[in-house]
C-alpha cells in the first residue's frame, strides 16, 4: 500500500508547508533559471519495514496513513531515520502534534477579545536585545500579561511593560549608544520578572489589517508576561523534556 493522494494533501496542509523538527520552508521558490524545488519528505513514524527504523513497534497497522507520517525536510528525515533510538515512535507523534497545533494557531488572529495568547507560538526572550529585535520595523503590536497578585508584581509588570511602549514609540529616533542602554535596561527588567515568577514570550508576525476593503499584511509584534505556573509553560516544559527541539521557545532557567 503506499500513500494515497488524499493523505498527502493533508499532511502537507495540515504542517503548513513546514518541516516538523526545524519549521523551515519545504517548497522553495523558483530561480531565472532553475523551477522550484521540494525538499519536504513525507516520513513514516513506525517504519515501513520490520528492519527499518522504528519498524519492529508492535503497532504495524496503517503504515501508510496519515496518523502514522509527519513531514519533515530532507536533513531531519536522515537524523530521525539515523537515530532511531533518539527519535522514538512517542518522540515523532509528539512532535507531529506540537507542529500542527503551531500551525493551525498561527493562521488564527493573534488574540480574540477576552482570549489570552498561545505561549507556544511565542519565543522565550531572555535579554533587551532579542525584545528589541521583534518590535524594529513593526507597525502595530499588542502586548499582554498574566493578572497582578500583589502591588510588587503591579510596579514590576506596569513598569516592564511602559518601558517597552517606550522603545516601540521612539526606537526610530534613538541612535547607536541609547540602544545599548535601552536593551541594557530591558535586560534588568526581564531579569526583575523571572525573579518573582514570570517569563516573557515574544515574536514578531504579520497582521492582517483591512483598510478600504483591502486587506494587507502589516508587520506586527506580540508579546506577553506569563507566570512559571501557567498551564501553557506547564505544557511546554512537559513536551520540552521529550523533545528537546525548538530550545527557545521553551522556558529554561
Amino acid at each position: 500500500m503506499a500513500i494515497s493522494d488524499k493523505t498527502r494533501k493533508i499532511l502537507w496542509a495540515r504542517s503548513g508547508n513546514r518541516c516538523a523538527y526545524c519549521r523551515c520552508e519545504l517548497v522553495q521558490d523558483r530561480s531565472d533559471s532553475d523551477p522550484e524545488s521540494v525538499i519536504g519528505d513525507e516520513c513514516h513514524i513506525v517504519g515501513q519495514k520490520i528492519d527499518g527504523p522504528r519498524g519492529a513497534n508492535t503497532d504495524r497497522g496503517n503504515i501508510d496513513e496519515y496518523e502514522n507520517l509527519v513531514l519533515l525536510c530532507k536533513t531531519h528525515h536522515k537524523l530521525v531515520d539515523d537515530q532511531p533510538t533518539k527519535f522514538s515512535v512517542e518522540f515523532l507523534c509528539s512532535l507531529k502534534t506540537v507542529h500542527e497545533n503551531w500551525v493551525k494557531q498561527s493562521l488564527e488572529p493573534l488574540k480574540q477579545k477576552g482570549q489570552q495568547l498561545k505561549i507556544w507560538l511565542l519565543d522565550r526572550i531572555h535579554t533587551g536585545k532579542e525584545l528589541m529585535a521583534v518590535f524594529e520595523g513593526v507597525c502595530t503590536h499588542l502586548l499582554d500579561h498574566d493578572e497582578p497578585q500583589s502591588e510588587q508584581e503591579m510596579e514590576l509588570l506596569g513598569n516592564f511593560l511602559q518601558d517597552v511602549q517606550d522603545w516601540i514609540d521612539a526606537r526610530g529616533d534613538i541612535e547607536s549608544s541609547g540602544r545599548v542602554r535601552a536593551g541594557f535596561e530591558l535586560s534588568k527588567r526581564i531579569k526583575e520578572l523571572e525573579a518573582v515568577g514570570f517569563y516573557v514570550f515574544a515574536l514578531p508576525v504579520k497582521q492582517r489589517i483591512k483598510l478600504n476593503d483591502k486587506t494587507e499584511l502589516w508587520p506586527s509584534g506580540i508579546l506577553t508576561v506569563v507566570r512559571k505556573s501557567n498551564p501553557g509553560i506547564t505544557a511546554l516544559g512537559q513536551l520540552a523534556s521529550l523533545l528537546k527541539v525548538g530550545a527557545n521557545s521553551f522556558p529554561s532557567d
